[in-house]
């Protein structure tokens, strides 16, 4: 580069040929003059060959960079500079393409209907909401933890709400509405099922949920039409076949009395950091809603 800002300023300040050529611009030849490892006219050292130089217009003498005195013809002057033009843009053009596909052996070319695959994927998602939230949640983040390709996430799942929602839902326990016989029976099963598999992402994950549904109206009606449906549905069968047997008491509401030991179970979640069990369900149902009930403790109950 230095060569060429020296010689293009001594070019710029001359009336002659060269002057000219700045005019026009330069040719193939000269294009190809400052590659790297050419000599002058973008020729190779020693590409033409030594021997006596002729003087008489159909070959020109000049001296390379080791000093010795090359032969080369106009027209094979060009046809060599052509070459080497063609040779370095093969060779950038190899580049790029070694350098792209350096950059996808890292991507697993599995397909997203692979069950396994999109299993990997929303296992990514899971982890990455429990560690960084939903805010700092982008599709980058998960093409590079998944080793899938971003395009690819969006043709399946256009916005994040529907990534992460798609990943809940896989990691959802399976609800399950079971008549025990008792209205307390049914809700001790339901606590049960909604808390089986609990892990130690999910306090993660019901925070990120909480969050992202305060600022993305997307997120937050996808998550109360399907995560919070089988819940609600299980909840609400649960509450009639307790009324069709009269457990239920005058003046009881029956949505809260089904909704605050679910608060209570958020509440050691979420403010006490504890990781919920079938203890803390016991306690809930045994020791408070039973005795609201007028029902009691199955420990404490006659023969």
């Amino acid at each position: 580069m230095r060569h060429l800002s020296a010689s293009f300023t001594k070019c710029r300040r001359s009336k002659g040929p060269c002057r000219e050529r700045l005019s026009r611009g330069p040719g193939p030849s000269e294009a190809a003059a400052d590659l790297p490892g050419r000599g002058r006219g973008g020729l190779p050292t020693r590409a033409c060959g030594g021997g006596p130089g002729r003087s008489d217009g159909t070959a020109r003498d000049r001296t390379w960079s080791g000093g010795e005195r090359l032969r080369c013809s106009p027209r094979r002057r060009e046809r060599v500079a052509r070459g080497t033009v063609r040779e370095v843009s093969f060779a950038v053009a190899s580049g790029a393409a070694e350098g792209a596909e350096a950059g996808q052996r890292g991507l697993r070319k599995v397909p997203l209907s692979d069950p396994g695959r999109r299993r990997e994927v929303l296992d990514a998602v899971l982890a990455l909401l429990a560690e960084v939230g939903y805010e700092r949640l982008t599709m980058d983040l998960v093409a590079q933890r998944a080793r899938a390709s971003k395009a690819t996430l969006y043709q399946r799942w256009p916005t994040k709400a529907r990534l992460t929602v798609a990943a809940l839902e896989q990691h959802r326990p399976q609800i399950t509405d079971h008549d025990t016989g008792s209205f307390l029976g049914d809700l001790r099963h339901l606590l049960a099922s909604w808390l089986a598999g609990w892990t130690e992402l999910d306090r993660g994950l019901v925070i990120a949920l909480l969050e992202g549904s305060r600022t993305d109206a997307e997120l937050a009606r996808l998550r109360h039409e399907r995560l919070h449906r089988p819940l609600r549905q299980a909840a609400e069968s649960l509450v009639e076949r307790a009324r069709r047997r009269g457990e239920i008491p005058r003046g009881v509401d029956p949505e809260l009395l089904v909704e605050m030991p679910f608060s209570v179970v958020l509440t050691h979640v979420l403010i006490e950091g504890e990781a919920p069990d079938i203890t803390l369900v016991d306690r809930i149902v045994d020791r408070v809603l039973a005795p609201l009930l007028g029902t009691a403790p199955p420990e404490a109950a006659g023969p």
